[in-house]
């Protein structure tokens, strides 16, 4: 897994406002978990929260993509507690997130990054979660928009 610098940056942005917004605290997963952050209040599970960062508009594309590795992880870790996973996207216009729903049918494709790829393992099966089942986190009171 390739995580740069300017990707934890803006990884720790989101994770502290989501905490300030949300009321919660982001703990940080070990890498084997596959997901970002295990969202807690007072010592008490409340979510699975992924957090991606992209140089793209909300509605740039018709759809966000997502790793169907840490997809299908999001989802084994919602069976098991009932605690939401939450995918969170900062693009360059907002802060969306998108829960998962297990009503919904996920598009998977085989993608991944296709431009200025570093390894082999940057195009995989992935997951396209349709860009208008994101809401937007109000920027003011943390509300969605």
């Amino acid at each position: 897994m390739y995580e740069s610098a300017l990707d934890i940056k803006h990884e720790l942005s989101v994770k502290s406002l989501l905490e300030e917004r949300w009321g919660m605290v982001l703990q940080k997963l070990p890498v084997t978990y596959n997901l970002d952050y295990m969202g807690t209040r007072d010592g008490v599970l409340l979510s699975w929260i992924e957090i991606k960062a992209r140089n793209i508009t909300i509605d740039q594309y018709p759809s966000i993509m997502l790793s169907l590795t840490k997809f299908l992880k999001g989802i084994e870790l919602y069976t098991l507690t009932k605690a939401p996973f939450i995918f969170v996207v900062k693009t360059v216009d907002g802060l969306y997130y998108h829960t998962y729903d297990p009503q919904l049918t996920y598009p998977i494709e085989y993608g991944g990054r296709t431009t200025q790829t570093r390894t082999p393992v940057d195009r995989e099966p992935v997951v396209q979660i349709p860009s208008s089942w994101f809401i937007e986190i109000d920027r003011e009171n943390g509300h969605v928009a």
